[in-house]
């Protein structure tokens, strides 16, 4: 179990003060204020130290990130949003790239799908 307190918890209902968020594994156990909340024995504790957390944010059209773009590597490009706090993203592709350059960066974004847990998908853009 992780324990993130002391922070500036950003809700979709506003902000809690003195928050605690409680990770179990991939799942969020807990998210709240810190009175009452039992931090189990064991715990990893971090002090957020009134920083704020909150949630990952979606990006549902992006062509790439820094000098990475997605139909020429995806892990790459995907890794630079998940440090940025983009916890997912659609991958976007050109639709002016040719034929079987848009297949072949079809394929690469869904192998890239398997170590970028962050890839959620894609976004398909045309022509006008």
């Amino acid at each position: 179990m992780i324990c993130i307190k002391n922070a500036r918890l950003i809700c979709e209902d506003g902000i809690t003060e003195n928050a605690a968020v409680l990770i179990d594994g991939e799942y969020i156990a807990y998210a709240g204020g810190c009175e009452g909340v039992e931090i189990p024995e064991g715990s990893e504790l971090i002090d957020a130290e009134g920083q704020y957390v909150g949630p990952g944010f979606v990006d549902v059209h992006t062509h790439g990130g820094d000098k990475y773009m997605f139909h020429d590597d995806p892990v790459r490009a995907a890794e630079h949003f998940l440090k940025h706090g983009e916890t997912t993203v659609l991958a976007t592709l050109y639709y002016d790239l040719e034929k079987q350059r848009f297949i072949e960066a079809i394929d690469r974004v869904k192998g890239a799908m398997a170590v970028s847990k962050n890839i959620g998908g894609f976004y398909m853009e045309g022509p006008d």
